[in-house]
C-alpha cells in the first residue's frame, strides 16, 4: 500500500504530468472559447431577420424564374443565362427556410456528445504520453534497479506501477468529465440551447463519456507496455509516430492503390472511432469497379465498424503488449 501512495505521488509530481495536464486544459478551453464565440442564441429579433432573407431569397428566385421563362418564349442565340432546354420551375426549388437562415447556434441536445468523444480524444493523448513517460522515465534514470533492491518481486512491483498510472489516469479522467460536461452545458445556457435534456440523453452522455476514459486507460496501458518493453519513452512516442506515418498514412495509400476491399478494416484508427460512436458507416465500391455492359447503375455497398469490434481489436493489442512487457520484465537483465 505504501508503494502505491509513493507511485501516486510520484506520477503527479512528475513535470512531464502536469505540463500535459495544462496543455490538455488549454485545449479544451480554446474550444470551449471557439463554441461560445461562434454560437449565438435564436431569438425574436434573429427571426424576424431571417425571414426577411428568405423572403428576399424567393422574391429574387421568383424574379430570376420570370427572366427564364420570358428568355424561353423569345429565343436568343447570345442567351447563355438560361439556354434552351433549361426548367425554370427548378429556379424557385429548394427555397431556404427562415431557421436555416438563423445564426449558428450551439445545441447541448444536438452537439455535447460529439464533444465528450473530443474529450476522448484528448484523454488517449494524454494517458499515452503520461503512461510512457511514468515508465519510460524510470527506466532511463535507472530508478526502476534501485527500486527492485529493496523490492525485488518484478511482476507485482510493474503491476503496481500499471495500476497506479490507470487510478491517476482515470481520476483525472473523471474530473475533466464533469468539469467539461458541466462547461459544455453552460455554453450552451449562455450562448447557445440548452434545452431538451431529457434522462435518455444523460444516460448516453454518460455511456459515451465512459467509453471515452476507457479509451484514455487503454492508451495510458498501451503506451506503459511499449515503452517498458524499449525501456525508454521515446520508444513509446517513436512507434506511435511511426505507426501513423507507415499504416495510417502509407499503408492506407497503398492499399487504396492497390484497390483491397475495405481497406478500413486494417486501421485501428476506424476501430477506436467506432469505439466512441458506437459505428462507423464505410462504402465499398469494388464491384462497381468491375467492367459492366449496358446502362446499369451501381451503388456501393454500405458497411459498418462496430464498437465491439473496436473493443476486440482494443482487448488484443492490449493483452499482446502488456503480455509482452510482462514477460520482458520477468525474464530480462535490468541492470
Amino acid at each position: 500500500m505504501r508503494l502505491l501512495r509513493t507511485e501516486w505521488t510520484r506520477l503527479f509530481a512528475r513535470r512531464f504530468t502536469r505540463i500535459t495536464l495544462v496543455l490538455i486544459l488549454l485545449v479544451l478551453a480554446l474550444i470551449g472559447v471557439a463554441v461560445g464565440y461562434s454560437s449565438h442564441q435564436h431569438t425574436a429579433a434573429t427571426l424576424a431577420a431571417a425571414r426577411v432573407e428568405a423572403q428576399h431569397i424567393r422574391e429574387e428566385s421568383e424574379a430570376a424564374r420570370q427572366r427564364c421563362l420570358d428568355a424561353h418564349k423569345n429565343p436568343s442565340a447570345n442567351n447563355r443565362e438560361f439556354p434552351p432546354g433549361m426548367n425554370c420551375d427548378d429556379l424557385t426549388t429548394g427555397q431556404p427556410d427562415a431557421n436555416d437562415l438563423q445564426p449558428y447556434q450551439f445545441s447541448f441536445r444536438m452537439q455535447a456528445s460529439d464533444l465528450v468523444v473530443l474529450l476522448g480524444a484528448l484523454l488517449a493523448l494524454f494517458g499515452f504520453a503520461v503512461g510512457a513517460s511514468f515508465i519510460g522515465a524510470e527506466w532511463s534514470s535507472g530508478g526502476l534497479t534501485n527500486l527492485l533492491l529493496w523490492r525485488p518481486r518484478r511482476l507485482p512491483l510493474l503491476l503496481g506501477k500499471l495500476g497506479t498510472l490507470l487510478l491517476g489516469v482515470l481520476s483525472v479522467g473523471v474530473v475533466l468529465s464533469a468539469a467539461w460536461i458541466a462547461a459544455v452545458w453552460g455554453i450552451a445556457k449562455v450562448r447557445g440551447d440548452a434545452g431538451g435534456v431529457t434522462p435518455g440523453l444523460l444516460r448516453s452522455l454518460a455511456l459515451t463519456d465512459t467509453r471515452a476514459l476507457a479509451l484514455g486507460l487503454f492508451a495510458a496501458a498501451v503506451g506503459f507496455g511499449v515503452a517498458s518493453l524499449g525501456r525508454h519513452t521515446a520508444t513509446a512516442l517513436g512507434v506511435a509516430v511511426g505507426y501513423v506515418v507507415v499504416l495510417e498514412i502509407g499503408a492506407r495509400i497503398v492499399l487504396s492503390l492497390i484497390q483491397i476491399t475495405r481497406p478500413e478494416r486494417f486501421l485501428l484508427s476506424n476501430y477506436v472511432a467506432a469505439w466512441l460512436v458506437k459505428a462507423v458507416p464505410f462504402y465499398d465500391d469494388s464491384a462497381c469497379r468491375q467492367p459492366t455492359f449496358g446502362a446499369v447503375s451501381c451503388e456501393p455497398v454500405r458497411w459498418y465498424v462496430h464498437m465491439n469490434q473496436g473493443a476486440v481489436a482494443g482487448g488484443t493489442l492490449l493483452l499482446v503488449v502488456l503480455g509482452a512487457a510482462l514477460f520482458a520484465f520477468r525474464r530480462r537483465d535490468v541492470t
